[in-house]
């Protein structure tokens, strides 16, 4: 459970779909949940300067550290055209 956002009430995930699930039941979009959550939570710790993006790059990095086969670090960190912007 997601406490401590600028928003009212509790996120919570909603077990069927994987999604958080705001208070009144909606589910948060992903750019909600990129300035609701993780950009905050990112300032708190100082991390600094986050986004999407810079997931890719970290997702990237561990696969290279573990010696993951470059197909399967080129498959895992592709972004489906449907969901490439």
């Amino acid at each position: 459970m997601l406490s401590g956002h600028t928003g009212s009430g509790v996120c919570t995930e909603n077990p069927a779909t994987g999604y958080l699930r705001t208070a009144r039941g909606s589910h948060d979009g992903q750019e909600s949940i990129l300035r609701r959550h993780i950009k905050p939570a990112a300032l708190r710790v100082g991390v600094g300067k986050i986004g999407w993006h810079t997931f890719r790059h970290s997702y990237s990095s561990l696969l290279r550290r573990v010696d993951a086969d470059i197909k399967i670090q080129h498959e895992l960190s592709s972004i489906p055209p449907s969901k490439a912007r």
